[in-house]
């Protein structure tokens, strides 16, 4: 039985009523894809990453963008999508945005909404839904991951009737502090991957490699960074031999993944055939 990526890929399949893009690291964004998904039904699950088909079609139901916020924003692969993709006219189609999050949504959906206005399609509806926080250069990882996961997967469910309904709402206007911060904070994301480091427990598996949305990481003698990192944070947090770290900081510091996403489930969307 053909996958939902697989399914993508076949000559002719039929068109699903529905498409999610998700941007992911840890599992989170794609476990509320999943969850929203499975609800709505006919639903594709198409990754956002490097060299991906930049074009939308029209045809859908629905289309959903769900993904990580970053100093209160999209990541930054996320915005690129959205301002190169070829929107097809929205026609009946219904826009939803889900930022997945830690401590607060800040001005994603509104940056979301503000972009796809850009492209003559409007956001019908934006919210948020507060996850594990996982930004393991700036933190530890909480120990309580079951009891916060089983909060987390209790959230995606409130906002659900609203996107199975189609139901409008009014997303909060960017606030600047918020926006300065962001517009601050993302571009240097992309260099993050620049202060990593390899330790020698290493095995070479290249999980790394073929789980990094970005395509920003080679084995060839050992594993080599670029510039482009798409901050996902995978590499450090799925790693089996816990090899990679930000700088000293993370040696110590616990990894987390969303328990029910697994890197077998990772790969399958973002390894390279």
């Amino acid at each position: 039985m053909p996958t939902q990526t697989s399914v993508l890929k076949i000559a002719g399949a039929k068109q699903m009523k529905n498409r999610i893009y998700f941007f992911t690291g840890t599992g989170n964004s794609l476990k509320a894809s999943k969850d929203i998904a499975g609800v709505i039904g006919e639903c594709e699950l198409v990754p956002i990453k490097k060299d991906m088909d930049m074009a939308v079609p029209n045809g859908y139901e629905r289309i959903g963008f769900i993904f990580p916020v970053y100093y209160w924003g999209p990541p930054a692969m996320v915005v690129d999508f959205l301002r190169n993709a070829k929107f097809a006219p929205q026609g009946d189609t219904y826009y939803f945005a889900i930022a997945t999050f830690g401590a607060l949504p800040g001005v994603a959906p509104s940056i979301v909404r503000d972009i796809l206005k850009e492209h003559n399609i409007t956001l019908n509806y934006g919210g948020g839904v507060k996850m594990f926080a996982n930004g393991v250069y700036n933190y530890n990882m909480s120990k309580r991951v079951e009891k916060i996961t089983r909060r987390g997967n209790a959230r995606i469910a409130t906002i659900v009737p609203a996107i199975v309904s189609k139901t409008s709402n009014k997303i909060r206007t960017t606030k600047p502090f918020m926006m300065e911060q962001y517009q601050k904070k993302v571009g240097d994301l992309k260099n993050l991957a620049l202060d990593f480091n390899v330790n020698d427990s290493c095995i070479k598996c290249g999980l790394c490699r073929d789980i990094c949305p970005a395509n920003n990481i080679t084995l060839d003698d050992g594993v080599i960074f670029g510039t482009n990192c798409g901050s996902c944070l995978a590499c450090i947090q799925r790693c089996p031999q816990k090899a990679i770290n930000h700088t000293s900081k993370t040696i110590e510091r616990r990894r987390y993944q969303h328990p029910q996403i697994s890197n077998d489930e990772l790969l399958s969307y973002y390894k390279e055939d």
